[in-house]
């Protein structure tokens, strides 16, 4: 099996507050490279919850698909719980 090829992004010049109500997030974006392909983060999201481990405890986790779209993983306890598609309004 294919691992999925990520990043975490480069978020400092951000403010937290303005974006999401104070809520602390990590945005990661997909690095699929179809030269060298694996899973995708949307095909892969159980193993980004793992391989993230508690850089994203008690923190919203955005990511950045394939196609630019911004999407939020659900996850509690260190497991994957489902996606929220799209969100507009909020740029990073």
């Amino acid at each position: 099996m294919n691992r999925v090829n990520f990043s975490i992004a480069d978020t400092s010049d951000h403010h937290q507050d303005e974006l999401l109500g104070g809520d602390e997030w990590v945005l990661i974006q997909d690095d699929f490279d179809e030269n060298n392909p694996t899973m995708t983060i949307t095909n892969g999201a159980e193993e980004v919850i793992e391989r993230l481990g508690d850089k994203i405890k008690g923190k919203r986790l955005f990511y950045i698909d394939t196609e630019g779209q911004i999407d939020e993983l659900i996850h509690k306890d260190g497991q994957f719980i489902k996606f929220k598609a799209g969100h507009e309004g909020v740029e990073f």
